[in-house]
C-alpha cells in the first residue's frame, strides 16, 4: 500500500517529555514528505501552539496540514490560511461558566494570542499558556467578555470531578457540543460533531485521499476515532492500553522517537496494514 497522507498527534506522539522534535524524527518526516507523503499535524493545541511546529517540519515547501482545537481549524501549512473551521456556540457558555462555579472549577479559552481565564494562577492554566507561547488574561465573568469566536472551552480541575461531570455535560449539550476530557485535569467543549476524525474526514475529500491510504499516529483517546480510521493506525508506546488495543500497531514511546521509526518502517519498507 502506497500511503498519501501521515497524520501525526503532537503532545505524546511528536514531541518528546521536553516538548522536543528530535533530529531523527524531524529528518523521518522530512524523508517522508520528500517521497510524495503529505503530513498533517493533528492537535488539541491553539492554532498559536501547532503553527511553529509546523513550520519546524518545513510543512508548508509540501503541501502539508495541521489542524488545531482538536479539529475545530485546519490550515494549510504553506500560508497559514484557514480552509476549515467551526465554531462554539457563545449560547452555552454561561451554562459552562455556572457549572464551573458550582463544582469549584477553573475555566478558559483562548483568542489568538491571549488565554482569558478566571484563574491566572492554576497551575495546569499557567503550563497551557507557557506551552503555547500566550498571555494570561484574567476575566471575572468570561461569558461577558467573550466578544470572538471561541473554538474550544476548557474547564480545569480535580479529575474526579471533570470525570463526573463529563457524562452528565455530554447529555446534557448533546447536539450543541462536544465534551469529553483530553487530560485528567481537563474537560473540553468543542464545536459540536466536531472531533479529530471528522475533520481529517473534510481534509481527505479535499485532497481525494481515501481513508486507506492514510496512516495515523497518535497517542490519547482524543486520536482513537482517527485511529480507528486509517489504513494503518500506530499507536505510541507511552500510549494507554485501551489506544493501543484500537490499532494495528505499536511504536515505541515519544521518548524513543516512536514517530521516527513508525514512519521509516510504514514508508521506508511499506509495511502492510
Amino acid at each position: 500500500m502506497k500511503y498519501k497522507l501521515a497524520v501525526i498527534d503532537i503532545d505524546g506522539t511528536l514531541l518528546n517529555d521536553q516538548k522536543e522534535i528530535t533530529k531523527h524524527t524531524r529528518s523521518a518526516i522530512v524523508k517522508a514528505q520528500q517521497l510524495g507523503i503529505r503530513i498533517a499535524l493533528a492537535s488539541g493545541r491553539p492554532s498559536r501552539g501547532v503553527k511553529p511546529i509546523a513550520s519546524e517540519l518545513d510543512l508548508g515547501s509540501y503541501g502539508g496540514y495541521y489542524l488545531s482545537y482538536n479539529g475545530s481549524k485546519i490550515f494549510e501549512a504553506k500560508d497559514h490560511k484557514t480552509i476549515f473551521q467551526k465554531h462554539v456556540d457563545v449560547d452555552i457558555v454561561p451554562f459552562i461558566q455556572r457549572q464551573a462555579k458550582k463544582n469549584g472549577l477553573a475555566i478558559f479559552t483562548y483568542n489568538k494570542g491571549i488565554l482569558l481565564t478566571d484563574s491566572p494562577d492554576n497551575q495546569h492554566i499557567r503550563q497551557e499558556a507557557e506551552l503555547n507561547g500566550m498571555e494570561i488574561v484574567y476575566s471575572e465573568n468570561l461569558s461577558e467578555d467573550i466578544d470572538f469566536d471561541i473554538h474550544k472551552i476548557m474547564l480545569v480541575g480535580d479529575p474526579s470531578v471533570l470525570l463526573s461531570l463529563e457524562s452528565s455535560l455530554q447529555k446534557r449539550l448533546n447536539g450543541t457540543a462536544n465534551v469529553f476530557c483530553s487530560e485528567p485535569f481537563f474537560l473540553e467543549f468543542t464545536p459540536d460533531n466536531i472531533d479529530k476524525a471528522n475533520t481529517i474526514g473534510v481534509l481527505l475529500d479535499t485532497l481525494n485521499i481515501k481513508p486507506e491510504e492514510m496512516l495515523v499516529i497518535g497517542d490519547g483517546v482524543a486520536d482513537v476515532k482517527m485511529l480507528q480510521m486509517a489504513g494503518l493506525s500506530i499507536a505510541m508506546g507511552n500510549a494507554q492500553d485501551s489506544v493501543k488495543m484500537c490499532a494495528d500497531i505499536t511504536t515505541l514511546s515519544n521518548n524513543e522517537e516512536g514517530v521516527a521509526i513508525a514512519l521509516e518502517k510504514a514508508l521506508l519498507t511499506e509495511l502492510p496494514p
